[in-house]
């Protein structure tokens, strides 16, 4: 026997097989850890260091140093390759028998460890092409001579021991044979193997060679065995139907595998329990809330382009009261002096699938039109603007030409009369082009757009949580500011800007309105709603719609009602054009704007409606966010009440007070939209449940396969998942639906805890089916 002292290598040798002892190459902090990292084995006389990669031989009088070239013969190399067949790293067996791991560099070189690489079971590409079962011996040479009799075969580098949870994916729903080799290894790793997939594999065996020397394997076994003889003794064994919980490197019970005739790993799991992925019920868009002379126009709409009659309906009714804007306004109280404006926020919620965009772009045809005429004006002003400009330019040429003469005393005029007359000239103001609303503009740019357009203006997003969250963002919080104070309608504003100067905003009224995917709008509420700084922002999108989709969807193909949209487009026309004191309302000494009130009537039925929210609705117990939005409906009904009596006016209804049948289509309207409130802010109060349906959806679609963790879910970076948190509590939410199952790896050693894994009921798939 070779010594190894002359190495520093301590060991007993008179000790058989793989000895773990400190490496005397090692820095001293490591040789005192209580892990020795030198493994050696007397009976081939060769070492190997685990950490610096010292290794060697005594017999052969070869040794390397710790930079990890091998002066030891390389027997065979195995290739370990991802999906898309990229070379992730190789297992090396070397002469005299022993395994090593490396990766490649980025030079074309080697690192001979595993760290931060991922482990796939070997030959996976194959393993993903192929159908049948799968045979899992000990090593990447018994896989080999599988392959060659025609069998699908896989395994794991490094043998027993180093079966990793996060190759089970690959085997889900799959016939699995497991080939031991014949020794107390080999039968601890079949089982091992075995427990691992046991629940995720469809059908598992565990096949022994006990008839073989110890040792031997199914390499042993095909050199005196046909094919058809390994598979026979395959066919007569029973299923694994386990045997063994624990870890690597306890002890485990050695004991055949239990006899029962044959059955599916699906029976072993409970029925899953259907998850409500339902939103929350809506009150369909009642027609007679609407203001009559739109009614036909709107159900025009919707009708040829089969989409949902709300979003025509709250893209009208913000058009009108951004046209109102600060012309009129109401006092919603008898005698007190609280003012509403009727500038309003809304959106309307929906799939891109429910046409949205075209639908809102309909609704406010009318503003475009608007706007086409008012450029045609601007236009005529400007010419006429440019000729009066260069009038007063010659008057001003020749009041200097007589100024020159006077002084030289040569002129007709005296100097006194050439300055009185130079005086009188009128300093021209530029046309200015009458806007109806932007698309998208700095709070600067919106100043100055207001300066010029006093009544207000609609600010129009196709996609509005944009605007939303750009708000939210470092250094926006002026933005924010702005059109909080613009949301009252009866504000002023100043920004001061270098070089801009300072903008004063005598009028800040804004109305806004805009297109919102559900999922943005969920993770703008998650983010608001969770935040400490909600000041509200989102309740004030008063007229906020997420109506259900047109269900028995027909081809329609017919002509536009013109009657009724003609009939529609010139109540707006009006509008733009009344002055409303000849209307009924009224401007006194210290008020800004001109005022309507309630009639009797209608003031009876608001003091009814107001008193019933202030004592039923906000008073009871609800989500805080609710009750905050519900509190904005003080001035939404009354706005919309307004926003009625002057569209029914301006088709010719008598003027005065507003009426009573405007008041109770106006508190019709806020159940209406009630009931919409709670389906959106329904997205994220029970944030948990909607992950968990997003989650679900995913699993049946396949895009997550058996054996995942949390942070497989997390890194796909899915809606209301892309959290660890969320993701743990959708994932325990399908574990108590019985769609999931969770395993524990128990610690076996130094490092961190591997991750929880998640096997999927393979019951979800019928599921889906059915």
């Amino acid at each position: 026997m070779n010594s190894f002292l002359e190495l520093g290598i301590h060991v007993d040798e008179t000790k058989v097989g793989n000895q773990k002892i400190p490496c005397p190459k090692c820095s001293p902090d490591r040789k005192n850890r209580e892990d020795p990292c030198l493994s050696v084995n007397v009976d081939e006389d060769v070492y190997n260091c685990h950490h610096c990669g010292w290794k060697g031989s005594i017999k052969n009088k070869n040794e390397n140093g710790n930079n990890g070239s091998l002066k030891s013969k390389i027997s065979n190399i195995y290739d370990y390759k991802d999906e898309n067949e990229k070379l992730l790293y190789q297992s090396v067996r070397f002469i005299p028998k022993s395994f090593r791991q490396r990766h490649p560099d980025c030079n074309g070189g080697w690192i001979w460890n595993l760290e931060n690489v991922r482990r796939v079971p070997f030959r996976l590409p194959a393993l993903i092409a192929s159908t049948g079962p799968v045979y899992i011996p000990g090593g990447e040479k018994d896989v080999e001579t599988l392959v060659k009799h025609g069998l699908t075969a896989t395994t794991n580098a490094g043998g027993e021991g180093n079966w990793k949870p996060e190759f089970n994916g690959f085997f889900r729903g799959r016939d699995v044979v497991v080939f031991e080799d014949n020794d107390e290894k080999g039968r601890k790793h079949g089982l091992v193997v075995s427990e691992s997939l046991h629940g995720i594999a469809n059908r598992i065996k565990i096949i022994r060679f006990e008839e073989l020397p110890q040792g031997g394997d199914v390499s042993d076994y095909l050199q005196s065995h046909s094919r058809e003889e390994l598979l026979a003794k395959v066919k007569s064994e029973s299923l694994f139907e386990g045997s063994y919980v624990g870890h690597f490197g306890e002890e485990v019970k050695l004991e055949a595998p239990v006899t029962q005739n044959e059955k599916s790993v699906e029976d072993r799991w409970p029925k899953p329990q259907l998850l409500n992925m339902e939103l929350l019920t809506v009150q369909p868009l009642p027609f007679e809330i609407l203001p009559e002379p739109f009614l036909p126009w709107i159900k025009d709409v919707s009708h040829r382009m089969q989409c949902p009659p709300d979003f025509v309906a709250v893209a009208a009714i913000t058009l009108v009261g951004s046209i109102i804007g600060t012309r009129c306004g109401i006092h919603p109280k008898q005698c007190d002096d609280w003012l509403v404006m009727p500038n309003l926020w809304g959106g309307a919620v929906g799939l891109p699938s429910t046409l949205k965009t075209p639908s809102l772009n309909e609704a406010l045809k009318p503003l475009m039109r608007l706007e086409v005429e008012a450029k045609k004006n601007f236009d005529a002003e400007s010419e006429q603007h440019e000729i009066d400009l260069m009038e007063s330019q010659a008057r001003k040429e020749a009041l200097k030409a007589d100024m020159s003469k006077a002084a030289k005393g040569k002129a007709s005029k005296s100097m006194e009369t050439i300055k009185k007359e130079m005086l009188e000239l009128e300093e021209l103001e530029k046309p200015v082009m009458t806007r109806y609303k932007s698309n998208d503009a700095t709070i600067e740019k919106l100043s100055e757009l207001l300066n010029e357009n006093p009544n207000g203006l609609l600010l129009f997003r196709d996609e509005l949580v944009g605007l939303l969250a750009g708000w939210e963002k470092p250094g926006r919080e002026s933005d924010r500011a702005f059109f909080l104070e613009a949301w009252n309608g009866d504000g002023s504003h100043t920004t001061d800007r270098i070089g801009r100067g300072t903008i004063f905003t005598e009028h800040l009224c804004l109305s806004l309105f805009g297109g919102i995917q559900p999922s943005k709008l969920t993770k703008y509420l998650i983010q608001s709603m969770n935040g400490l700084e909600n000041d509200g922002l989102i309740q004030r999108l008063q007229l906020l719609v997420y109506p259900d989709e047109v269900k028995n969807w027909t081809l329609v193909d017919i002509a536009p009602d013109r009657e009724a949209r003609e009939r529609a487009f010139s109540i707006i026309e009006r509008l733009t054009l009344m002055d409303f004191t000849k209307y009924g309302a009224v401007l006194r000494g210290s008020e800004r704007f001109p005022c309507l009130r309630f009639s009797d009537e209608a003031q009876a039925h608001f003091n009814e409606w107001l008193t019933e929210l202030e004592i039923e609705k906000l008073r009871v117990d609800d989500h805080p966010v609710v009750l905050e939005h519900l509190g904005k409906y003080r001035s939404l009904m009354p706005t919309l009440a307004l926003i009625d009596h002057l569209i029914n006016v301006a088709d010719g209804s008598p003027a005065g007070p507003v009426s009573l049948q405007s008041a109770q289509r106006a508190s019709a309207w806020c159940e209406y939209l009630e009931s919409h409130m709670r389906r959106v802010y329904g997205l994220v109060t029970d944030v948990d449940q909607q992950a968990a349906a997003i989650l679900a959806e995913k699993i049946q679609s396949g895009k997550l396969t058996n054996g995942f963790t949390i942070r497989d879910v997390q890194r796909k970076g899915w809606h209301l998942l892309n959290s660890r948190e969320l993701a743990q509590a959708a994932c325990d939410e399908l574990v108590d639906a019985g769609w999931l199952r969770v395993e524990h790896p128990v610690k076996d050693g130094p490092g961190r805890t591997a991750l929880p894994i998640h096997h999927i009921n393979p019951k979800v798939k019928n599921m889906q089916e059915a």
